[in-house]
């Protein structure tokens, strides 16, 4: 998984969970209240990747490691619940890009036609004529023109 800096995150759990904001949510460098940096808030029902669960514990939060819109960071797993997102197929060899976007951002790598998807989340974006999903495939989150998903 890449970070906003673009690091690669390897030795990823075998298991990846997914989780729903059940609230708007910090999304921080640290497992606390107080230290480190809040990156951005997360809105309420929006899909997150859990790499750790209840990884720690800190003023009486349990904390998840999660990723969100390609950075990853710790929130409160009091406001995440577990969910089941939706899965689509690539109808063709699909880029999967680090924003939803032809002309900006890196595309990460192929997916090959038949590849499944996880949904994180539909038509976030219009850009280059597509209509873009927040996907996660292969251990990377990403985005991909939603055209080529059935």
């Amino acid at each position: 998984i890449h970070n906003a800096k673009g690091l690669v995150f390897k030795n990823l759990p075998k298991k990846i969970f997914f989780k729903e904001t059940t609230a708007t949510l910090a999304l921080r460098s640290k497992p606390s209240l107080t230290e480190g940096e809040r990156y951005f808030y997360i809105p309420k029902r929006k899909t997150v990747v859990v790499l750790e669960k209840e990884a720690k514990i800190n003023q009486t939060y349990w904390w998840d490691k999660i990723s969100y819109d390609t950075t990853i960071g710790y929130s409160a797993n009091k406001y995440l619940k577990n969910v089941k997102p939706k899965t689509a197929t690539t109808t063709a060899t699909l880029a999967l890009r680090s924003e939803p976007s032809l002309e900006s951002g890196e595309r990460y790598f192929y997916m090959p036609k038949g590849a499944v998807v996880t949904i994180l989340e539909k038509n976030v974006a219009s850009a280059g004529g597509f209509k873009w999903n927040r996907v996660f495939y292969d251990g990377q989150e990403g985005y991909c023109a939603n055209q080529y998903l059935k």
